[in-house]
């Protein structure tokens, strides 16, 4: 990330003194935060303005340095594993303009996997352009592609740049209901009242050619396959209705009453686009600070321990590796990460999850070979408990079949600390946590939306 907090590429960088504070001290100790620029004296400013250059200045040096190993492990890379693991390594390093650039080249190149990476790595760049536009002009050559293709629109969703709307919308009226699906997941990341309307337009059609009605057949069939493509899509659209709203509705007959009486006042929920920091601006904390998470959404700290033998966790926490510095370190987008990144592996994803409604939640990890969940009755990771675990491997993303917790009561504006812990042995690897919000009879991978990533204080 640039040291204003979001690339804006071709827009050159424009930095104010109070992000460029919030970029150096990265999070808010309790012990007293900084003031708001319009009370800072003028030499205070000077301060700032010196610290704001010398910001740049390691910032661009990083990048430098950044791109400079990524590109000597691509040419020592013998697998698409090493790629996909080079360009995991480039994503978890800085957020710029140059590294979109060389990400952008592995979005047309190579294998599912490796493009999937370079697809996860640009989904934090939440609002930025040139992400989006790499990512548009990568839906072409990886149409035949099903996996990619999908995951690129789930992640132009996650960018949520306005030229990302027409794409999507475009997708939503897909006859291949995976893609369908996939865009209507993305619109509900979008944040943008545009969508509203072509979505609940959507699950009208869709709901009448279940019941055999006339209209647009955009399913190019009727009957059967009119239902079979309304159970499909409709979920997924009632779920982005649901994130757009706030509102938990059955139908489209609800959703328009809604719509109706709020359009005129409706705006999206308000956003900050900060997606974390720069590695070289990791805040600096004294023994007893206690930090307060950023406001800002975004995913999970990914930490990643390769040649780590075993498929339990226990071989992972058992393991000396585990309380040293892990292989890799990066952020991942949603409660989820790229499959078949090799054999005898461990990880952690941790953070904090931010419930956006009270109520009881139903948590499940779907995994092959071994994991679990920990969840905090708060922001502390002390308070941490384990409520659901899965220890033989089952299908990807096959919530239904795993172990799920109890329920769960949250509460919304409440943050608390969650932790999940994957070990993979040999063959097949996923891992992805989902979760049953209030009211909902299926699971879902818990979005980057509802997460931040973990920040640590001095031990």
């Amino acid at each position: 990330m640039s040291p204003a907090g979001v690339s804006r590429p071709g827009e050159g960088v424009v930095m104010s003194t109070r992000i460029i504070s919030g970029m150096l001290t990265g999070v808010l100790v309790l012990s007293g935060a900084l003031s708001a620029e319009e009370k800072l004296s003028a030499e205070e400013k000077k301060a700032l303005s010196a610290a704001e250059k010398e910001a740049r200045k390691e910032h661009d040096e990083a990048v430098k340095k950044a791109i400079d190993e990524f590109k000597k492990a691509l040419r020592a890379a013998r697998s698409d594993n090493d790629q996909a693991a080079a360009i995991l390594q480039l994503a978890g390093a800085e957020r710029d303009a140059k590294i979109i650039s060389v990400l952008a080249g592995h979005l047309s190149a190579g294998g599912p996997l490796v493009r999937s990476e370079a697809v996860a790595a640009l989904r934090v760049y939440r609002k930025d352009r040139m992400a989006a536009a790499v990512l548009i002009g990568a839906l072409s050559s990886n149409k035949g592609n099903e996996s990619v293709h999908e995951r690129i629109l789930s992640a132009l969703g996650a960018v949520g740049h306005d030229s990302c709307l027409p794409v999507l919308l475009d997708h939503l009226k897909d006859r291949d209901t995976k893609v369908a699906v996939a865009a209507a997941n993305g619109l509900g990341e979008m944040n943008s009242a545009a969508a509203v309307e072509p979505l609940l337009d959507m699950l009208k059609r869709l709901e009448k050619e279940s019941k055999g009605g006339g209209g647009v057949n955009i399913a190019g069939g009727g009957g059967n396959e009119g239902a079979e493509r309304h159970r499909a899509i409709s979920p997924a659209i009632l779920a982005a209705l649901h994130k757009l709203s706030g509102e938990k509705l059955k139908d489209h007959g609800e959703y328009e009453t809604w719509w109706l009486k709020n359009k005129p006042t409706f705006k999206p929920k308000p956003e900050d686009v900060f997606t974390g920091l720069c590695p070289v601006h990791q805040p600096k904390v004294k023994k007893g600070d206690r930090l307060v998470p950023m406001a800002a959404m975004g995913g999970l700290l990914r930490e990643f321990w390769r040649n780590v033998p075993g498929g339990a966790v226990k071989d992972l926490t058992g393991n000396v590796q585990f309380n040293g510095p892990p292989s890799m370190k990066t952020q991942v987008a949603s409660f989820e990460v790229p499959a078949k990144m090799g054999s005898n592996y461990g990880q952690r994803l941790r953070g904090y999850l931010h419930p956006q409604a009270d109520g009881d939640y139903v948590f499940a990890v779907a995994c092959d070979d071994a994991g679990e969940l920990w969840l905090s009755t708060d922001d502390d990771p002390a308070n941490k408990v384990l409520i659901c675990k899965t220890e033989t491997p089952i299908g990807q993303r096959d919530f239904a079949a795993a172990e799920a917790s109890s329920a769960v009561a949250l509460k919304a504006g409440k943050v608390y600390y969650v932790e999940g812990l994957h070990k993979q042995g040999a063959q097949g690897d996923h891992f992805a946590v989902g979760w049953k919000t209030p009211g909902a009879a299926e699971f879902t991978i818990i979005p980057g939306s509802c997460l931040s990533p973990f920040v640590a204080a001095a031990p």
